[in-house]
């Protein structure tokens, strides 16, 4: 039996891909050492404009969806990391 994929609207769509590339310039600006980013910084960065950053990112969400970008860029870049500690021990 197949599952079948829930349709998603366009408004959603651009509502999700929006919403990420707030995430993924929040967490470069923070990156890049700016750690108290402003919405209008995050906005130019993701090119939005800084009401629809404040409407996907009040407060109480901004953690959660910043610790959830960090988990998962930590996440690859361990993986990175151990494919490469593999590597060299097995060449050694």
């Amino acid at each position: 039996m197949a599952i079948e994929k829930a349709k998603v609207d366009g408004r959603t769509a651009r509502a999700e891909r929006t919403r990420a590339a707030a995430v993924d310039a929040l967490l470069d600006l923070i990156d890049e050492g700016t750690l108290q980013p402003t919405a209008e910084e995050v906005a130019k960065r993701a090119g939005v404009s800084p009401r629809i950053v404040y409407f996907h990112f009040e407060d109480h969400a901004r953690g959660a969806s910043v610790d959830l970008g960090l988990l998962d860029r930590h996440r690859a870049m361990l993986k990175m990391l151990q494919l490469a500690c593999n590597n060299f021990f097995a060449l050694a």
